[in-house]
């Protein structure tokens, strides 16, 4: 099993190593576990949440604009990401087709 945090790791947000594999809702589980949801009020639940934003936020730039993802990782207060798209800068404008 890879690395993953436990019980007291995802309470607290830290990781430090242990015997449980985090994994998204997507993947089936797989013989005996144990599951646990981990929410957006947890620490490690934003940052999962985030992170995953961040590159549907990326996508989005590629497929609008044929943007060059540079970097667009989770925050300690939402999420980013850095791309290059020539001449081009996004506006307020944009964030409804963004958002869509």
């Amino acid at each position: 099993m890879g690395q993953g945090v436990s019980s007291a790791e995802a309470e607290d947000g830290e990781h430090h190593g242990g015997d449980f594999e985090l994994i998204d809702l997507t993947r089936p589980l797989e013989g005996d576990c144990i599951l646990e949801l981990i929410t957006f009020d947890n620490k490690l639940g934003k940052e999962v949440f985030w992170h995953s934003s961040s590159h549907l936020l990326g996508q989005t730039l590629e497929n609008l604009y044929g943007a060059w993802l540079c970097h667009g990782p989770p925050l300690e207060s939402g999420f980013f990401y850095d791309s290059f798209m020539g001449n081009y800068k996004v506006s307020q404008a944009d964030y409804d087709k963004i958002e869509k």
